[in-house]
């Protein structure tokens, strides 16, 4: 009678089937686990408190701006390089302003612009440009010691022009 040689088991094909959804499933979560870890969640802060009293401060800049009667029409340049802001107030506005183009989703991608008076109240800006677009953008104009502001929602899509007035933010699309 003639003995089957025992093969060791790695040249068997039934422990390898077995062993690749442990190692598939490992495999995956260590990406997992570095995505986690290397990328930064924008969206989430520390403090909730302190927080909640920074808006309760940011409220107080809207209703300044409402007492100054501040209105600005923002005109974006068609190649986006250039803004400029014409503005009505009740009360005198400093020689530069700022405009802040809020991404919705990361913050990493907001735009900040210094504007200059040019003359009366028209302030025009060099914008920088934009890496990543989207659907809509939040715009904020304040000043520079950060005592008032005026923001609303802009979609693109509907135009160059923009109107800051007070008038509510809504929820997005």
């Amino acid at each position: 009678m003639q003995e089957t040689p025992i093969l060791p088991w790695y040249k068997h094909r039934w422990p390898w089937l077995l062993m690749i959804a442990p190692v598939a499933a490992t495999i995956v979560g260590i990406a997992f686990l570095r995505t986690a870890i290397v990328t930064d969640d924008g969206m989430v802060v520390d403090d909730y408190y302190k927080r909640g009293k920074e808006i309760n401060m940011e409220l107080k800049r809207d209703k300044l701006a409402d007492s100054m009667n501040l209105v600005a029409n923002v005109e974006f340049a068609a190649d986006m390089r250039s803004v400029s802001v014409a503005v009505k107030s009740s009360t005198p506005l400093p020689d530069t302003l700022a405009l802040t183009m809020v991404h919705p989703t990361q913050d990493d991608y907001d735009i900040i612009t210094v504007l200059t008076r040019s003359h009366d109240n028209v302030y025009q800006g060099a914008l920088a440009p934009i890496t990543h677009p989207a659907r809509h953008w939040y715009v904020q104009l304040e000043d520079t010691a950060k005592t008032w502001r005026r923001q609303t929602e802009w979609h693109p899509s509907n135009g160059r022009l923009l109107k800051l007035d007070g008038s509510k933010l809504a929820p997005a699309d």
